[in-house]
Formats: structure tokens, C-alpha cells, sequence
């Protein structure tokens, strides 16, 4: 037996990479061959490397691949032989590799790290992967919003989805109306720093409202005239106003102290406050007012950015909503209105604003705090509307914070594998949590059924503590039964058969109706216990493994952690099966594309292994934990293994799991300036040799668009990214 340990599905030329190797002094020495197989009867051998009998029988070999390896090839693999034995012979194993130009360009997928990731069984599969780079466009405006005559800059950014770095290439602008005409087409080159620029020249009496500006870009590449189809991509578009206005001189700000109102409190607090775009406090009155969609797309009625509009002169209204990418007809977007509020006096002397204390349990059509089914959620947002009046001039602003009304205290999850193994314990995540982040604290219990192909199951259950050291989030572990070898067979996992008593699933849900349980909706918020309907629904299923030649052969890795970690830190897991491993010890790997193996070791079943975290992480790595279970018969059928998917942070931002390659900071050398005065801006960037580029721009624009920003931002990069399939996957970014 001589499988090869985690070959990478992708690598390099001009890099070197690292495969393991079994059954080297069983074999009387191994030789690992890369060959290009696109003429099966003539394989090419374009590197290779020895494992002798005498350095042992698990080894790890390093291969370099050379610069003349053709990147466009579509048949490469490795290729296992005895070290006697021709390359032209038929090999003991061999595994599909994909081979790419540089590792800038190897294809990527996002983090999924924790028992969703696992896979069940033998080493003996290969990922299909995309050859080729995979490239992001961001796109944005100076402002906003133009008054005609007014010139619309529009700048581009090009990078590669993974590395974030910039690429070079030719963007095309398309400018277009509110009616889709094209105004302008034009294509810039975007330079070294993946940076291209184009300007619109608006007329005085241009079609006023809802404009566009469309971005597509083909890589030149490495010298490149001419860029491959496949390498073209497009930004999403970036929307600007015309119109003629007159700009504010005073914005209005709502701040509510939660995100979310409670079924049974009905009560939104906050504050408001109006301030001049030269930082004084305004001085008049505000009227408040509470509305509530009548129409939600689906689930939880989040919006990123809630309308701007004026609603208190209309019991309903409709309007359409394009900032925060939504968008559609007026019937999507229409408000009712829950409750309207005496008018409060604005202080100019006021530090934090004026206090509200919004009652809106009397309010006839009370609110809709949605259904308490499955998967909760359902309410429409309720939006908070203050529109400040200016007791000196008469102007009017307004502001509006959104708030989720919610049914439930807290909500529950459980998380579990996709596939569950006879004979181990299944880890499993509960998971609860209010819905403004905050950790829940109590006694937890779940349920789980095993069911059978007869229609038979069993149960099991499982007492859950959250305390505030876990943070809302706690690992538990099912134990999954054997199978019934009387009346289950191999076989039976594949084909029906009468009489066959197989499991072949399971699922773990919630306890709901327990003392514990209403106990915790009470240290949520008082009273939250009593309402009819407190307790969420949470539950996870998942379907039996079938095993690999032999009945219930199963080996689990747990404790590997769900998120990304940063750099340098150190990983931890432990190895449990159904089945005692040969030698008494399992194998394990974790395994990079482009890299191959970056740590290896064996582990005892029930043991823990640990490696630290590297940089050549950041691709995604696959821990592997493998054996064979007796000796007999191909890899296929022998080597059982499972496998969890573990990654790094980029190194700015290790908390959330995402962030840009280098550091920005920006200083002004004042806070304030006269007309005509010369403010200087200073920009320190952590890479030598950065360019900065700057966008500036009345605070009173942004008051204009209502909130609207248009400006390149982190979390528009690292989303693009991510949209792409690149490392900027993972937590959602959070607001510009």
C-alpha cells in the first residue's frame, strides 16, 4: 500500500512543492513523478523525486516544477511508482493536478472551516479548479450627486481577487442616462497601480434624475497586447444623480440605543440632533414619526441604508430605493405610517441631542414583528423619521434610522456536519445570540433522532451551558451509533435492500418547551419569556457517510477552528474513528494549494495535533487526518480520511477575518480653516513606493444624497473580492 498523502490540486512553475509519501521501505523506495499526460500511452516526465527504503516509510518529497512547464496544459498529474520501476509503467496511484503560471494566479475558494467543510472518505478525489486568474473591479464617483454643467469623475480599480494587489489592463467606461442611452464611451489604461480615470462633461440641461456609470477591464498581463475573454470582467455599476439643488447647510442624525424593538416592550429610544456642516448645533424643532414597510423582499426586513425621504406629509407613500442595491418599482418600496409623535424642541447648546422615548404599542395597525416559524424573522424594517426645522431660516432637513422589529428575544442555531459517522461523536455549534450581537447566557437542551431506511430510529439528548465566557457560542458532540450489522450491510449504504435496518440520517433540533429555556428569554429582557411563542426554532440535519469498503469505518477531526486565525497562531485538534488504526497511530497533513504539504505528524485515535498557522495558508489549507484501515485492497476502497478546511486573516485585520494587504493613514495638519486658507494632507502608507490616491468633497454633498456614498471604500474592495472568489470572503465587510 502506497498512497500519496494530500497532493495539491494546484501548484506552480518556477516553485517548489512538497508531496507526502507512504510505503517507501515497504516498497523498496518510492518515486513521486510530475508528468504531463496528455498523450496517456507517452506520458512526460517533467519532475521528480525519490523516496529511499532507508529514510524511512512515510516521507515528504520536494519537487521542483520548472519554468518550461506549459501552464495552459490541461493533463498533468502525480504519479507514484516503485523507485525500480519505469516512469512508462503503470503507477501505484496517481492524482489530477492543475498547473498555473504563477502563484499570484492560482484560483481560490472561501474559508468554510468547521464540520460543513468536512469531507467523508478517501484521498483518492481532485478539486476542479478554474486555470486562471481571478480579478476584481471596483468602481466610483467623486460625488454622489451633480448639478448640470458639473463634470462626473469616474475612477476605476483593478486588482487580483486573492492578493489584492493591483493588475494592469484596459477599462472601458460607460456612461449612460436615466433612460440607458449612452451619454460617453471611453477606455483608459489602468496602470501599474490598477488604477484608470475617465470624466463626463454634463450639459446644461441634461436629462435630470438616476444616472450610471458601467466599468468592464481586460488584463494585459505580463507584457500581453492582447488579453483571453476569460480574463474580462465588469464592476458593478456605480449610480449618480443629477439634478439641480440647492445644498443643505445642516444635517439631521437619528441614533437609536438598540437595532431591533422587542415583541411585547414596543418601545424604539434614541436621540436626535441637527448640525450645521460647519459643526454648530441647530437650533428649532423636530417632528418624529414611525413607519413601517408593507412590503419585505424575503426575510428579516434589513436594509443597509433606509430611504431619505420626506414621509410625514403622507400617510403613505412610496418610493424607490436604489442606495444600499436595491432596487425596484414603487409598489416595492412603500411605507405605512405606524405612529406620529408631538414636535420636540431642538437646543443649539445641546451636546448629545434630544432624548426620545417612542411608545408605539398603541399604535392602530399595531407594528408587524413577522412570524415565529422556522427560521424566524419575516418583519419589515421600521423606519424612524425626524425632520429638524431651522427656527432662523426656515429650512427643513431630515434624517431616519431603521430599526428590525423582532419577535423573539434571542434567536438559536445549530450547526452540524453535512454528513454524520457511525461509531464517532459528531461536533456540533449551538449557537445564541440577541440580534445586536450580544452573547445569551443559560441552560440549553437538544434533541437528536437517528433515523433508519426501515423507518425505525432512535434518540439521544444533550444538556448545552452557555456561560458568559463562551460568548454565545459553544461546541457539543453527539455520539452517532453503529450500524446494526445483523440486518445492515456495505451494500445496503448504496442499493435498497427489504430488511435493511441502515441509518441514514440525523437531525439534532432544539428543546423548546423547558423552564431553562424561558429563564434565558427573561435574562434577555424582562418579560421576554412570557409572551406566547418565545422560544426559536433551531435545528440541523445531516445525512449518514457512506463508508469506504468497510462497514462503519470512520475517522473525524474536531476542535479545528470555524474562522480564520491570524498568522503565527497556533491550531489544535483532535483525531477520533470508529476503529482502532493500524500501528496504533493516524497520519495527518495540512495541505495549501501551490505549496503541498506544510505540516505533517501522527496522532494517536482520541489524540490532539497542533501546527502553527503560516502565510501560505491564506489560500485556504486542508488538514487531513488519514489511514489505512487494514491493509488490503487500493487506496479507494482502503484509505479512510476526513478532512477540514483551516485559514489565516490578512494581517491587518485578524478580528474580522478580512482586510486590505497594507495600511493607509491619513492626517490633516487642521481641524478647521478659513476660505483661502492652505490645509495640508499627509498619507503614510506600510508599503514604499505606494501612490495615494485622494478623493475629497463637501460633507453637504453626502447630506444631499441622502447617506449616499460613492467614494472607493475597504469593505466595496474586499466585497468585490469576495464576489470574485477571493480572500475577501468570509464575515461580511462591515459599512463604509
Amino acid at each position: 500500500q502506497a498512497p500519496v498523502g494530500g497532493p495539491p490540486a494546484e501548484i506552480a512553475v518556477s516553485t517548489s512543492v512538497s508531496v507526502r509519501v507512504h510505503g517507501a521501505a515497504s516498497a523498496s523506495g518510492l518515486r513521486v513523478v510530475l508528468a504531463d499526460v496528455s498523450a496517456p500511452s507517452s506520458p512526460v516526465t517533467v519532475a521528480s523525486a525519490v523516496a529511499a527504503a532507508a529514510d524511512g516509510d512515510a516521507q515528504t518529497l520536494v519537487l521542483d516544477v520548472p519554468s518550461s512547464v506549459d501552464a495552459t496544459a490541461e493533463s498533468y498529474e502525480f504519479r507514484l511508482f516503485r523507485a525500480s520501476a519505469a516512469d512508462t509503467s503503470t503507477p501505484l496511484a496517481s492524482h489530477d493536478v492543475k498547473v498555473f503560471k504563477s502563484l499570484a494566479s492560482l484560483s481560490s475558494s472561501g474559508v468554510a472551516g468547521g464540520t460543513a467543510g468536512e469531507s467523508s472518505q478517501s484521498s483518492a478525489t481532485s478539486d476542479s479548479q478554474t486555470n486562471g486568474a481571478k480579478n476584481a473591479l471596483v468602481l466610483e464617483t467623486d460625488k454622489p450627486t451633480y448639478r448640470p454643467g458639473q463634470t462626473v469623475r469616474a475612477r476605476a480599480l483593478a486588482l487580483d481577487a486573492l492578493s489584492l494587489r493591483p493588475v494592469k489592463g484596459a477599462v472601458t467606461f460607460v456612461f449612460r442616462d436615466p433612460n440607458s442611452f449612452v451619454a460617453m464611451r471611453v477606455t483608459a489604461d489602468a496602470d501599474v497601480y490598477g488604477v484608470a480615470s475617465a470624466s463626463l462633461p454634463t450639459s446644461l440641461e441634461p436629462t435630470l434624475g438616476d444616472w450610471f456609470v458601467e466599468a468592464s477591464f481586460l488584463e494585459t498581463g505580463d507584457g500581453d497586447s492582447i488579453s483571453t475573454p476569460s480574463r474580462a470582467i465588469s464592476a458593478a455599476p456605480a449610480s449618480f444623480v443629477l439634478e439641480k439643488y440647492v445644498l443643505p447647510t445642516f444635517e439631521v442624525a437619528v441614533a437609536t440605543e438598540s437595532a431591533d424593538v422587542l415583541r411585547g416592550v414596543d418601545t424604539i429610544k434614541g436621540a436626535v440632533s441637527a448640525t450645521y456642516t460647519h459643526g454648530a448645533r441647530v437650533a428649532g424643532t423636530v417632528d418624529l414619526s414611525v413607519w413601517q414597510k408593507t412590503f419585505s423582499f424575503g426575510g428579516g426586513g434589513e436594509y443597509d441604508e433606509p430611504p431619505m425621504v420626506p414621509m410625514m406629509f403622507a400617510d403613505e407613500m412610496a418610493t424607490e430605493e436604489t442606495a444600499g442595491g436595491v432596487q425596484g418599482s414603487a409598489s416595492d418600496a412603500t411605507y405605512r405610517l405606524v405612529k406620529r409623535f408631538p414636535s420636540v424642541a431642538l437646543d443649539a447648546e445641546s451636546v448629545d441631542g434630544v432624548a426620545f422615548e417612542l411608545d408605539v404599542s398603541d399604535a392602530s395597525p399595531g407594528v408587524d414583528y413577522g412570524w415565529g416559524g422556522w427560521g424566524g424573522g419575516g418583519a419589515p424594517a421600521l423606519v424612524v423619521e425626524a425632520t429638524a426645522r431651522d427656527a432662523s431660516t426656515g429650512e427643513t432637513q431630515t434624517g431616519t434610522a431603521s430599526v428590525t422589529p423582532r419577535y423573539r428575544a434571542f434567536e438559536v442555531s445549530i450547526k452540524g456536519p453535512s454528513l454524520f459517522k457511525p461509531g464517532t461523536d459528531a461536533e456540533m455549534v449551538l449557537e445564541a445570540k440577541t440580534h445586536d450581537g450580544a452573547a445569551v447566557v443559560g441552560a440549553f437542551a437538544t434533541k437528536t433522532t437517528f433515523h433508519k431506511t426501515d423507518g425505525g430510529s432512535s434518540t439521544t439528548t444533550n444538556a448545552i451551558e452557555l456561560t458568559a465566557a463562551d460568548q454565545g457560542l459553544k461546541r457539543f458532540y453527539v455520539r452517532v451509533p453503529l450500524n446494526d450489522a445483523a440486518c445492515c450491510r456495505v451494500s445496503d449504504l448504496t442499493s435498497w435492500r427489504s430488511g435493511s435496518c441502515c441509518l441514514n440520517g440525523a437531525s439534532v433540533e432544539l428543546e423548546r418547551n423547558t423552564a431553562s429555556l424561558r429563564s434565558v428569554a427573561d435574562g434577555v429582557a424582562a418579560g421576554a419569556g412570557d409572551v406566547d411563542d418565545f422560544a426559536p426554532y433551531a435545528s440541523w440535519y445531516g445525512s449518514m457517510a457512506v463508508p469506504v469498503g468497510v462497514l462503519d469505518a470512520f475517522v473525524t477531526i474536531a476542535g479545528a477552528p470555524y474562522e480564520r486565525v491570524s498568522v503565527g497562531s497556533t491550531i489544535a485538534a483532535t483525531v477520533d474513528s470508529s476503529f482502532d488504526p493500524p500501528g496504533g497511530a493516524f497520519d495527518w497533513a495540512v495541505v495549501a494549494p501551490g505549496h503541498g504539504v506544510l505540516h505533517h505528524g501522527s496522532v494517536t485515535k482520541g489524540g490532539t495535533l497542533s501546527f502553527t498557522a503560516t502565510e501560505a495558508m491564506r489560500r485556504d489549507a486542508t488538514l487531513v487526518a488519514y489511514v489505512a484501515h487494514d491493509g488490503a485492497g487500493g487506496e479507494a476502497t482502503n484509505v479512510v480520511a476526513c478532512a477540514k478546511k483551516v485559514g489565516v486573516t490578512f494581517a491587518d485585520d485578524p478580528e474580522n477575518g478580512f482586510g486590505l494587504p497594507e495600511t493607509l493613514a491619513l492626517a490633516l495638519d487642521a481641524s478647521e480653516a478659513a476660505p483661502g486658507d492652505t490645509v495640508r494632507l499627509t498619507a503614510n502608507s506600510s508599503a514604499p513606493g505606494s501612490r495615494v490616491f485622494v478623493l475629497a468633497h463637501d460633507v453637504s454633498v453626502l447630506i444631499q444624497a441622502g447617506g449616499r456614498c460613492s467614494a472607493m471604500s475597504a469593505s466595496k474592495i474586499l466585497a468585490a473580492s469576495a464576489a470574485a472568489g477571493g480572500g475577501g470572503g468570509g464575515p461580511p465587510p462591515p459599512p463604509p
